[in-house]
């Protein structure tokens, strides 16, 4: 029985998510938690944004009422948004912005607060990343 590559593929594993935790940050609102990569800058007191370094992907995020939601989706929908994934605990969706800009915007379906998170981007090589933020958005605890 050979243990040893087993061994190495969890020591490996495992440091890279250790590596991937001390890689990013959490940025906080007063009802909202996002997590983003370290290198990234708060770009507003109290934390309701933030961007890369370079500039090319910027997250805005803020708390809304539940009841906001559906009118928030529709407005999303009218500048050609593409709603990707909707579940009993979220939105997500993929919407353009001024000229080559797109963003995902995720929602949460929580009470009292649910939180949106944009995060722009300007290149396709973007939008994963993008998104991974977007998603990670969550009520404060």
């Amino acid at each position: 029985m050979r243990i040893g590559p087993l061994v190495f593929s969890c020591l490996l594993f495992c440091g890279l998510a250790a590596a991937q935790t001390a890689q990013t940050k959490n940025i906080s609102d007063a009802h909202c938690t996002i997590t983003v990569p370290a290198d990234w800058v708060s770009a507003t007191p109290g934390g309701g944004s933030a961007h890369a370094p370079d500039r090319s992907m910027m997250v805005m995020m803020r708390g809304l009422r539940r009841e906001e939601i559906p009118s928030v989706v529709a407005d999303l929908k009218k500048t050609k948004g593409n709603v990707v994934d909707d579940t009993s605990s979220h939105v997500l969706v993929q919407a353009p912005l001024s000229g080559a800009k797109k963003q995902w915007v995720q929602i949460t379906k929580t009470s009292p607060f649910s939180c949106r998170a944009s995060v722009s981007y300007s290149t396709a090589g973007k939008a994963d990343a993008a998104r991974k933020i977007a998603e990670s958005v969550r009520p404060r605890q």
